[in-house]
């Protein structure tokens, strides 16, 4: 789980980071896709000048999951649920 929310941070870092309100398409999300990812037909936003400060912390989010998802015991609990799932 600790993977997943590194993960979610570096992501959302790096959309702050190109874009300065976070949103990265124009216009709403199509009610019959809410829920659903993609830009549904929307033109995407052109990206803002990068901002440093959420660069630096997408880049240590990004380390950090890195360091989780190479982690040994990670990596044998992660096999042992895949297994399960089959």
């Amino acid at each position: 789980m600790a993977r997943k929310f590194l993960q979610m941070g570096f992501t959302r870092s790096r959309r702050y980071a190109n874009h300065k309100g976070g949103k990265k398409y124009d216009g709403p999300v199509p009610d019959d896709k809410k829920g659903q990812s993609g830009a549904h037909g929307r033109a995407e936003l052109p990206r803002s000048t990068e901002d440093p400060v959420k660069a630096e912390s997408a880049r240590i989010f990004h380390e950090r999951y890195e360091t989780a998802k190479n982690d040994a015991e990670y990596r044998a609990m992660a096999r042992v649920h895949e297994s399960r799932k089959n």
